[in-house]
C-alpha cells in the first residue's frame, strides 16, 4: 500500500479574515482509499483472475503472522497452510470470477498462528471496462462468537498435558493435507519425533518427572514450529510436525533446530537432565497414503534411534 503523499490541512485564503478548508490537491481519492484500507480492522485482500494474491492490508498480514505483502503476492490459497481451499471454496471463487456472483458471509475454518480459527468471508468482483479482472474481499474472525462450541472443540483436539494438538487433531489435519495433494498436487512432509530413553525417566524419577520432560520437549517443538507447521502429540513420548513444503527446507530446518533446543535443557525439577530426540521425516508423494507416510517416518526415526545408541 502507498503511504500518505500529503496532509489534510486548512489553508488561508488570500482575502484577509477568510479561511479556505479542504484537502491538499495532492491527496487523491486513491491515496485516501489506500489509507482507509490500511486503517480497517477487517482483513482485506485482492486477487487476480487466477485467484493469486495481488495485495492485502496490515490487518491481513498481522492475522497470519506475516510482515511483508511480498510474502503472498503471486500465490494462491493452496500454497499456504492457513487456507487449505476445498473444492467447494475454489468453485465459489471461480463462479465469482467467471459470472460475477458475489460471496456473502461464507464461513470456513483456517489455520492461523498455530490454531484452527473460524472466519466469515465476503468477496466481490473487480470490473475494468465491464470485464472481471479480479476480486476484492475481506474476512473477519468469528471464533469467539461461538465461544462455548470453540472451547469444546479446543478440548477435543488439544493434548491436556502439553497443549499441543492431539491425535484426533492430527488425523483431521493430515486428511486436509491429503485432500489438497490429491486436488492440487501440493506436497507435504511429516517429521516423527521420539524422546530417547523416556521410559528410564519415568522408572527412575516417577511419572511427575516424565510429564515435565514431555512438557519441556513440547515447548521446544512449539517454539520451533512457530505459526507455519502443525505440531501434535500423538501418544506417549511421540510427536509429529506436518507441513506443506515443496523443497523440504522447513522440515530439515525444524529437525536441526529441535536438536539444538533440546540440547539447551540442562535441568528438570532441579535434576541434571540431558535429553536427546530421535527423528525421522517422510514426504507424502513418496507413498500417497497417510498411514504409510506415518509408518515411513516412524521407521526412519527408529533407524535414527539405533544409530544414536
Amino acid at each position: 500500500m502507498r503511504k500518505w503523499e500529503g496532509e489534510m490541512r486548512c489553508q488561508k485564503n488570500e482575502q484577509p479574515g477568510e479561511l479556505k478548508t479542504g484537502l491538499d490537491p495532492v491527496i487523491s481519492d486513491e491515496v485516501l482509499l489506500d489509507n482507509l484500507i490500511e486503517m480497517a480492522d477487517l482483513c482485506i485482500f485482492w486477487k487476480d483472475k487466477r485467484r493469486r494474491y495481488l495485495g492485502c492490508n496490515q490487518a491481513f498480514l498481522h492475522y497470519f503472522g506475516l510482515t511483508e505483502v511480498e510474502e503472498i503476492c503471486g500465490k494462491a490459497d493452496q500454497e499456504f497452510d492457513w487456507r487449505l481451499g476445498s473444492g467447494e471454496e475454489i468453485a465459489v471463487e471461480n463462479a465469482l470470477l467467471t459470472d460475477g456472483i458475489a460471496v456473502h458471509n461464507y464461513k470456513k475454518s483456517i489455520y492461523a498462528k498455530g490454531q484452527w480459527r473460524k472466519i466469515v468471508v465476503n468477496e466481490k468482483p473487480i470490473y475494468v471496462e465491464d470485464k472481471i479482472v479480479g476480486l476484492l474481499g475481506y474476512f473477519k474472525d468469528i471464533t469467539q462468537e461461538g465461544r462455548e462450541q470453540h472451547y469444546l472443540e479446543t478440548l477435543a483436539y488439544t493434548d491436556s498435558l502439553t497443549g499441543l494438538y492431539n491425535r484426533r487433531a492430527f488425523v483431521r489435519t493430515i486428511a486436509r493435507y491429503e485432500d489438497e495433494y490429491e486436488r492440487n498436487q501440493i506436497d507435504f512432509s511429516l517429521l516423527f519425533i521420539d524422546i530417547n530413553g523416556f521410559k528410564k525417566y519415568n522408572d527412575t524419577y516417577g511419572h511427575s518427572f516424565g510429564d515435565e520432560v514431555l512438557r519441556r520437549v513440547a515447548a521446544c517443538i512449539r517454539r520451533v514450529t512457530g505459526y507455519t507447521g502443525v505440531a501434535c502429540r500423538i501418544g506417549g513420548d511421540e510427536f509429529v510436525i506436518i507441513h506443506q513444503d515443496r523443497n523440504q527446507n522447513y522440515i530439515k530446518d525444524a529437525e536441526n533446530k529441535l536438536h539444538q533446543a533440546v540440547a539447551e535443557i540442562e535441568f528438570i525439577q532441579k535434576r541434571p537432565c540431558k535429553l536427546e530426540l530421535a527423528m525421522g521425516r517422510a514426504v507424502y508423494s513418496e507413498v500417497n497414503d497417510r498411514e504409510e507416510l506415518l509408518r515411513f517416518a516412524d521407521q526412519r526415526m527408529y533407524l535414527n534411534k539405533q544409530k544414536r545408541k
